[in-house]
């Protein structure tokens, strides 16, 4: 956590939905997930395999205890999980926290990736009195980019995310500036 920063809340509630850490029953969650071509496709272009699906519910879970933040499963009001967000130190840009999601593409055009946007934003900023967040997805990722322009996120650059996978970089600051 950065030396400011503050815990972020274990739960976090939007209109549609509620945010909760994950857990080892998430499993299924992150192997679907982790299978979804669709998703896939729009991050690292490859899917994911069992040990690594593994691995990131075990980074995910990890992060809050080291940390005091990370990623929320996110549910529906029929407790269908429909993705997950949150915060992570960035890899791009390690001085800088990066704000994430995937959602279930049974709930892909509907709101819901805003929505969970807007929740992590929300706790970045009031919460965790963080001064500015950044937000990374492949260029012609149209639907990604929508979304953090909506919430406020101005693009800054062009990079390569991991030094191999085209990428755009979003940047806002607690005061809605691309700062």
């Amino acid at each position: 956590m950065t030396p400011s920063a503050r815990a972020a809340p274990a739960t976090i509630v939007t209109p549609r939905l509620s945010g909760r850490l994950p857990r080892a029953s998430d499993i299924e969650y992150a192997r679907a997930i982790g299978a979804d071509w669709q998703i896939q496709k729009t991050l690292f272009e490859r899917l994911w395999s069992e040990s690594e699906c593994v691995e990131r519910l075990e980074r995910w879970t990890n992060a809050w205890q080291e940390r005091g933040f990370g990623f929320w499963i996110f549910e529906d009001a029929a407790k269908a999980i429909v993705g997950h967000g949150g915060l992570f130190p960035s890899t791009q840009t390690p001085s800088d926290i990066e704000l994430g999601y995937i959602v279930r593409t049974p709930f892909w055009g509907n709101g819901i990736a805003t929505e969970i946007v807007q929740a992590a934003v929300a706790v970045a900023f009031d919460d965790m009195q963080l001064p500015a967040l950044v937000a990374n997805c492949m260029p012609e990722n149209a639907a990604s980019r929508r979304v953090l322009e909506k919430c406020g996120f101005h693009f800054v650059r062009e990079t390569l995310y991991d030094g191999r996978y085209p990428n755009v970089e979003y940047r806002r600051s607690a005061a809605g500036e691309s700062g």
